[in-house]
């Protein structure tokens, strides 16, 4: 702002004729270039730590499966080819009352990082009674808590996300 001031007082200055004029502006011109260097500078930026952009993990999408059900549970088998050798650190559920998400990560390539989404699910489950337990022949078998004793689940849907 302040150089925009300057610049006008610059044009008028260059378009005055009259003596008086020239003087006013002059002596305003000085004033004001004298204002701008006794002005404080603002502080030049400090960089107080480098961050480097993680991209987001890509997963493949988990679209073969079985499922069946009870009274109180469905199980969903999930078949990995490599998944005997995961660390148990690999293998992530997570479940809310209408939606479970299974990650897998370390398995051999071209799928090295996986993800089963149910979003939602047919009924609603109980997150905190759901589990998974590691099966010979490279299987998952995940126990989902119905939230409601002989609900019946249609069918388990998968809905693809787009995830970076």
């Amino acid at each position: 702002m302040a150089d925009a001031v300057l610049e006008d007082l610059r044009q008028l200055l260059a378009a005055s004729s009259r003596e008086n004029s020239i003087r006013l502006l002059q002596t305003e011109l000085e004033r004001r270039k004298c204002q701008a260097r006794a002005a404080p500078q603002p502080p030049k930026p400090i960089l107080l730590e480098k961050t480097a952009t993680v991209a987001a993990p890509r997963f493949t999408t988990i679209t073969r499966y079985a499922w069946d059900q009870g009274r109180k549970w469905v199980k969903v088998y999930v078949t990995l080819p490599g998944l005997e050798q995961i660390c148990e650190s690999g293998v992530r559920l997570a479940v809310q009352p209408r939606e479970l998400c299974l990650e897998v990560e370390g398995l051999p390539p071209p799928a090295s990082k996986t993800r089963l989404l149910v979003s939602p699910t047919f009924g609603a489950l109980v997150p905190d009674e759901c589990t998974y337990t590691r099966k010979p022949n490279s299987m998952l078998l995940l126990k989902l808590r119905k939230a409601g004793a002989c609900a019946r689940f249609v069918c388990v849907p998968v809905r693809a996300r787009a995830f970076a």
